[in-house]
């Protein structure tokens, strides 16, 4: 009896069991699925990636495609036809990294709440205002279905969705368990909108910051401080390449150029952007055969954007009759991105133009049923939208819409916004010719259909030709620059055409021998029509002051150079601060002041991690910057642009007395060198207190370092914090005290015959945590060194030793 008792005591607790594992409680997945050690987390964990032999059958294959992955786990597709490597492509893409294409989407149209719950609701939300899900609709109700380069898009889904179908719980990525929800198919819509969300990334809000300034400071302050026209030493386009400028100053003729008015209190208007403030950078350049050791072109690109694992990019090279291409895809895309094929290679850094513009629109009522446009009520298109959220009721939102765009609403003030990436043309097409691209020629066509985001493409050709071209749709205004928000009641304000493309900037084979962009200014003479508030040209001034000089270029000159930490900002702000104290030693003499000033004087204005110079250099700037500009600011929660370096060089060299340097808050007038003085003295005890009080403890390790997060913000399956070496200002970009930003990918071609090339990114190409490949090309790029990168043209061209495993595909039999 006590046995049988016994028995049943634990069939029922099995039962108890079974019941409470199987359950969701809120966010967190039935922990039975999740940890069943056959089917759950630890199956993802087992799999084994990368078996040596594996076939696969897609439905819809001309021909057969075989792929090997080399050792890094970097696929050599080949095919007999582009639209057979597509697929091949877009089935590993969601082999390696379907989460990561998941979710990216999801993000862009407003879903994520779907599989997150409430937590993600409010940027659902404001995903859904943007429309990019909208525009996604429209651009693929109007894609040509006969063009090649629809049948691309149309064969990576088919790839992507032959992988989706043999998945089974037991195989699914561990994020989808984690979270508890199975992968939609895959379509083409999903394609664009990753496409648009890049595109969205790019963009600024400099309208509402602007419109914030113009309440505090004179026009001829803003002059001064916030100028419309600079001139750097080293703009993007050579003077001597400005042929193509007199074409948009005749398409502008007759346009007022204005700086607009708008006049309203909107303090609070700021905190809406507050959490989106963003950074772009990138680095590309083209060096002419005529300056290189080989006597062949060079082109080399390390785009900076937020590093994060999975990474963004994806190594892939494709072979097919129509192309050979390699370079980093973005997974969810079928095409090559940054890269080269067998005849051309290009780069890509970010044009930095305003593309969107902020409209204050009058409407009649707090239902916003019309708004006024010309002295005439006009009715605001409005469009319903159902969010489903996970574990809740759906909540539903009423979307609007002005002729201009999307209408966007924050603490109590409401916008439209107006962005060149709402015109219904894909860029994918443009990166279609791009990679099928045999010479310049070409290569200008396919930038004819690049709209956004803008970027300054690079390019170099095995006959030894370089060039750039600025691409993108940039809006002319019928009035203002837009660098303030506008009255939306009147057209006055609207755009009127896009810039024409043979008026974009622009320069083929210059008499200097190459051409770079750090996302520095077009050109010096009519910026604003592109933009106006350009980073700082530190790195732009470093790399062309390197290929200006050099004649004889090598690959390992160009690695150096990619990977520079010398910070000309600093070696032109640290002779200013030993000059202060020298000039007044009395201000303050002790031996930690004295020690401080003497690690300045012999540092060589390395950004190294295990150099101590920087951490005092970047405490002091901080402190020398605020000290300067803001008592001229009202307190408030508004997130300003402080003027640019630029400028405070300028007024550091040039006008020690000048206004800005005098502290309102106190009576006694203060110059320069008082606010140099008082900015290293509040520098070196916040290094006190932040790291301690010996001095050798300072060094730009322990003050700076890089982390490189997971999607999903789990701490486990990121990179935890390590020093680094660069800074905001050197060539490799590394921002912030802890920086998730920075070359996300780095990428030299030798346009030699036959081409070699030389890359590396933060991460790996697999999406999983327990596969060898998921950071494992992390090490090299921590300390500067690269992958040679294989470009065979033929299967037979790759050795058995190099080769990790392989993939055959097939038509799946009908």
């Amino acid at each position: 009896m006590k046995t049988r008792l016994s028995a049943l005591f634990y069939l029922l607790v099995t039962i108890f069991l079974i019941i409470i594992l199987s359950a969701q409680y809120g966010k967190i997945p039935p922990l039975g699925k999740f940890l069943n050690p056959f089917s759950g987390f630890w199956r993802v964990a087992w799999l084994d990636d990368y078996k040596s032999l594996t076939k696969v059958e897609i439905p819809g294959l001309q021909d057969n495609v075989t792929v090997l992955l080399d050792k890094r786990g970097v696929p050599h597709i080949f095919g007999s036809d582009e639209q057979d490597v597509f697929s091949a492509l877009g089935y590993l893409h969601a082999r390696d990294r379907l989460w990561q294409m998941d979710i990216q989407t999801r993000f862009a149209e407003g879903r994520v709440a779907e599989i997150a719950g409430r937590m993600s609701l409010a940027q659902d939300i404001y995903q859904k205002q943007l429309g990019l899900f909208k525009t996604a609709d429209e651009i693929v109700t109007q894609l040509d279905t006969t063009t090649k380069a629809y049948l691309s898009l149309k064969a990576y889904t088919s790839g992507v969705n032959s992988f989706i179908q043999r998945l089974s719980y037991r195989d699914l990525p561990y994020e989808f368990k984690l979270l508890n929800y199975s992968p939609e198919p895959w379509n083409i819509k999903k394609t664009v909108l990753l496409n648009l969300m890049m595109g969205y990334l790019s963009r600024t809000f400099d309208d509402l910051y602007f419109y914030h300034l113009q309440k505090i400071f004179s026009k001829q302050e803003l002059e001064v401080l916030y100028p419309l026209f600079l001139s750097i030493p080293y703009p993007i386009i050579p003077d001597k390449s400005v042929k193509t400028f007199s074409r948009l100053k005749k398409h502008l003729s007759g346009i007022q150029q204005n700086v607009a008015a708008f006049s309203d209190s909107s303090a609070e208007l700021w905190s809406m952007f507050k959490a989106e403030s963003y950074g772009f950078g990138s680095n590309n350049w083209v060096v002419s055969g005529d300056k290189t050791v080989s006597g062949y072109p060079i082109l080399a690109n390390d785009p900076h954007l937020g590093l994060h694992l999975p990474s963004l990019w994806y190594e892939a090279h494709l072979v097919c009759r129509q192309f050979k291409v390699y370079g980093v895809t973005i997974p969810g895309a079928p095409y090559v991105v940054i890269g080269f094929n067998e005849n051309i290679a290009w780069g890509m850094t970010n044009g930095g133009w305003d593309v969107t513009d902020l409209y204050r629109e009058t409407f009649d009522s707090d239902e916003h049923n019309s708004y006024l446009f010309n002295e005439k009520w006009q009715p605001v298109k409005k469009i319903k939208q159902t969010i489903n959220i996970k574990g809740e009721k759906d909540t539903t939102i009423v979307l609007e819409y002005t002729h201009r765009g999307p209408v966007i609403s924050r603490m109590g003030k409401t916008f439209s916004l107006q962005w060149t990436g709402y015109n219904t043309n894909f860029s994918g097409i443009s990166l279609y010719q791009l990679n099928h691209a045999k010479n310049y020629h070409d290569y200008q066509q396919a930038l004819k259909k690049y709209h956004s985001p803008a970027q300054n493409i690079v390019y170099a050709d095995k006959k030894g030709n370089i060039a750039i071209t600025s691409a993108g749709l940039n809006p002319i205004r019928r009035n203002g620059r837009g660098r303030t928000l506008v009255d939306g009641s009147t057209d006055q304000y609207d755009w009127i055409r896009a810039t024409p493309f043979n008026a974009l900037p622009r320069s083929f084979n210059p008499s200097q021998g190459y051409l770079a962009s750090a996302n520095q200014q077009p050109h010096n003479s009519i910026n604003p029509y592109f933009g106006w508030n350009w980073p700082s040209d530190y790195r732009a001034r470093r790399i062309n002051e390197f290929l200006k000089i050099n004649d004889r270029i090598s690959i390992s000159d160009i690695k150096q150079l990619q990977t520079d930490v010398y910070s000309l900002r600093a070696e032109f702000f640290v002779p200013f601060i030993l000059n202060a104290f020298e000039q007044k030693k009395s201000h303050r003499s002790d031996k930690k002041t004295d020690s401080v000033l003497t690690c300045l004087r012999q540092w060589k204005y390395q950004m190294q991690k295990d150099q101590i110079g920087p951490a005092i250099f970047t405490e002091f700037m901080k402190r020398y910057r605020k000290n300067i500009w803001l008592d001229s600011f009202p307190e408030s929660n508004v997130r300003y642009i402080l003027p640019s370096n630029y400028i405070l060089e300028r007024l550091t060299k040039f006008n020690p007395d000048a206004i800005w340097f005098d502290d309102l808050t106190t009576k006694k007038v203060e110059h320069r060198d008082d606010i140099i003085r008082k900015s290293l003295i509040e520098a070196i005890e916040n290094l006190e207190n932040e790291l301690g009080s010996s001095i050798e403890k300072w060094t730009w390790g322990c003050y700076h370092q890089t982390r490189i997060p997971h999607l999903l913000r789990l701490k486990p399956l990121g990179v935890a914090p390590f020093p680094s070496d660069g800074g905001a200002a050197t060539v490799n970009v590394s921002p912030g005290r802890t920086s998730s930003f920075g070359p996300s990918w780095r990428m030299i071609v030798s346009l030699e015959n036959p081409i070699r090339a030389w890359g590396v990114y933060p991460g790996g190409q697999s999406g999983n945590p327990a596969s060898k490949h998921y950071l494992d090309f992390l090490e090299h790029w921590k300390n500067s060194e690269y992958f040679e990168l294989l470009f065979p043209e033929s299967i037979s061209e790759l050795p058995d030793s190099l080769i990790e495993s392989r993939i055959h595909f097939s038509a799946k039999e009908k």
